[in-house]
């Protein structure tokens, strides 16, 4: 074992990942960000998901990507995305599909207020965890600014035991943060 791999179990069993610490992590990810609020971008959002658990580490493999964030803006009427890994700065693309920022920038309200529901059953009052998969968004206007935190087990677990459904599921599933997320993913890689 090398300390290349000392360090990389060392950073599993330590970093915590969440979208304010560890962004700082990439210093183009900041500038750009930085770049955007001070210049009064129309609407900007700020996306990471983050996937608890052990990954895969190529031996020969030069950069080792933890996290990718997403950069998403409207600036003059023309709308926006970037990618940021440790590995590499993507170019700024011009979307081609609104869908995901529109239904952001119509919807802000209703995104800022939604909650999902706890997984529960008729049984079991909520199930705790910790360590589930999360989709972050920070969002920000001229006025207003604020941070969402999805839970993948609250939003997608349909059964809580054996013959236990999810009370919470389908409701869940018809929230605005889910119709967020399926937006987001038809951006993302």
């Amino acid at each position: 074992m090398g300390i290349r791999d000392i360090i990389l179990i060392f950073v599993c069993i330590f970093q915590t990942p969440v979208v304010g610490y560890s962004q700082g992590f990439i210093p183009e990810y900041n500038l750009k960000r930085d770049s955007l609020i001070s210049n009064k971008v129309n609407l900007l959002v700020e996306y990471q998901f983050i996937e608890h658990g052990i990954k895969y580490i190529p031996e020969n493999d030069d950069c080792f990507n933890y996290q990718t964030l997403y950069l998403f803006w409207i600036a003059d009427g023309i709308y926006y995305k970037q990618k940021f890994t440790e590995c590499k700065t993507y170019p700024v693309m011009e979307l081609r599909n609104y869908d995901f920022l529109n239904m952001v920038s119509e919807n802000f309200d209703e995104i800022k207020n939604a909650k999902l529901l706890p997984a529960r059953s008729n049984k079991i009052v909520e199930i705790v965890t910790s360590h589930d998969n999360e989709w972050v968004f920070k969002f920000q206007t001229k006025g207003e600014n604020f941070e969402k935190v999805i839970s993948d087990f609250k939003l997608n677990t349909s059964m809580i035991e054996e013959n236990e459904p999810n009370i919470n599921f389908e409701t869940n599933q018809n929230s605005i943060l889910k119709q967020l997320i399926d937006l987001v993913a038809k951006e993302t890689d």
